[in-house]
């Protein structure tokens, strides 16, 4: 193969693969960057930042990142060292969106706030500005992605403490809030929302009960059955174990005794105590990843499996170690990671602005055609939905919004079957001959969107070697 020709130009030599419970580089931010640019292309680097996906897209809110100098962007300089910005991320095309500036101010809760996302509507309660912990509240508000229309909701009950470093779950309609910090205290309230109706409930205070988990901020909660168990989390001295679990019955709406699980049997440990970490679960299993305690932060990722209470380190998975940092799953079972503190040091502290990612299961045979013609073609993303109808590739849905007009449904045969065969042809290649040749350049310059009429190839050339159709 001509790897100089122009149509393969952007043609990869490398083959393509997808290695479950690998993580990888999706974007960068690097090299580092320093001043903020109102055409920045990707979110700048931060930590105590927010993600949640919805079907194929994430949406990072918030964050902060005291090392960048000021330039003349004017909102910058409204909430510095503060992001008030909501992003948008197309897992199909990669692409990051600005989708706009949120109308809200350092006091208003832009980092370590709890997060939550049901449809499109994105919950966000609780959080700090700077000084940390001078400015928390308890206010709940709602952003509709589609539109990105912010809500402050108005609420009746027992509404949580004004904190930050909360834990946040939701559930059909009730969304759980669990433990955060005033900044000078620690607790472990444990509150839930029905976000329709609106009315805050207390479950549980908390008291001098010595049964009561130690109280902590920065931690991560899971619903599993009828209970909530809480995994991780700390003080400014102290960072909880992970070989047992805190336990919350929300039907006797008391503590339980902690929940012990089982060391990796393959090495006989437990993930290290940790708070600042992230926690996601798929399917019967829980993964963390990252965090950090008072000295050190980590990289590694593990998984819990619920049915056994059976740890098990991933060490394919394993990042540079990170705390602070935002994550996220797919419907696809697609983990994604972005930014954090890099360092375990004070306000100098290096933070990341990368992307990246880790299948937690063998995708789709339709996502991984899809993916492996990006790979082989990267400029394809750019094509409008309706130049990929007329190329055959059926059901990939590009848009960043669905507000935008849908991809037309294609009456061929399904993508991956295409995606089979124009990799068959490539392979063809080694055997020579003009007519393999032909049907090589065909393929490219189809995908490429190139007339063949302006390359001289007659229409009865193609029907001869090649039927698109």
């Amino acid at each position: 193969m001509d790897l100089n020709c122009p149509n393969l130009r952007e043609e990869k030599s490398s083959l393509f693969g997808i290695t479950p419970f690998k993580t990888t580089l999706v974007c960068s931010s690097s090299p580092p960057v320093q001043t903020l640019d109102k055409e920045d292309k990707v979110p700048l680097p931060r930590s105590g930042h927010r993600m949640v996906c919805v079907d194929r897209r994430l949406f990072i809110l918030g964050g902060y990142n005291p090392n960048l100098e000021d330039n003349c962007d004017p909102f910058w300089q409204l909430t510095k060292p503060l992001f008030a910005e909501l992003w948008r991320f197309n897992t199909v095309t990669d692409t990051w969106t600005k989708m706009f500036q949120c109308h809200m101010e350092k006091s208003d809760g832009l980092v370590s706030f709890g997060c939550a996302v049901s449809g499109f509507s994105m919950f966000h309660l609780g959080g700090t500005g700077v000084p940390f912990g001078e400015s928390s509240h308890n206010c709940l508000r709602v952003c509709d992605l589609q539109t990105g229309a912010w809500e402050k909701v108005e609420t009746a009950g027992a509404s949580p403490l004004s904190c930050y470093g909360q834990a946040v779950t939701l559930d059909d309609n009730e969304l759980y809030v669990v433990g955060g910090t005033t900044g000078y205290e620690y607790n472990m309230d444990v509150h839930k929302i029905n976000v329709v109706d609106r009315v805050w409930e207390q479950l549980y205070q908390t008291s001098a009960d010595h049964h009561l988990p130690m109280t902590r901020y920065r931690h991560e909660i899971i619903l599993h059955g009828e209970n909530l168990l809480v995994f991780g989390g700390g003080q400014k001295e102290a960072t909880a174990p992970l070989d047992r679990l805190p336990a919350f019955s929300l039907t006797a709406l008391r503590w339980h005794q902690v929940v012990a699980t089982e060391p990796d049997p393959a090495t006989n440990t437990y993930p290290l105590p940790r708070k600042c970490h992230v926690t996601v679960q798929h399917e019967n299993y829980v993964y963390i990843h990252g965090g950090c305690n008072e000295h050190i932060s980590y990289g590694d990722m593990w998984r819990l499996d619920l049915r056994t209470l059976l740890w098990q380190e991933l060490p394919h998975a394993a990042t540079s170690p990170r705390h602070f940092h935002a994550a996220s799953l797919t419907q696809e079972g697609c983990l994604y990671l972005h930014g954090g503190v890099l360092a375990n040091t004070e306000s100098s502290a290096e933070r990341s602005g990368d992307l990246l990612k880790c299948w937690l299961t063998v995708p789709s045979l339709h996502r991984m055609s899809w993916d492996a013609l990006r790979h082989y073609f990267p400029h394809i993303v750019r094509l409008t939905p309706l130049q990929l109808y007329h190329l055959g590739v059926p059901n990939i849905d590009i848009r960043d919004s669905d507000l935008e007009t849908p991809q037309p449904e294609h009456p061929c045969s399904s993508l991956h079957q295409n995606v089979l065969e124009f990799m068959s042809n490539r392979e063809l290649l080694v055997e020579g001959g003009r007519d393999v040749e032909l049907r090589r350049r065909l393929v490219v310059m189809r995908i490429e969107n190139v007339d063949l009429r302006d390359v001289g190839i007659q229409a009865e050339d193609e029907d001869d070697h090649l039927n698109w159709e």
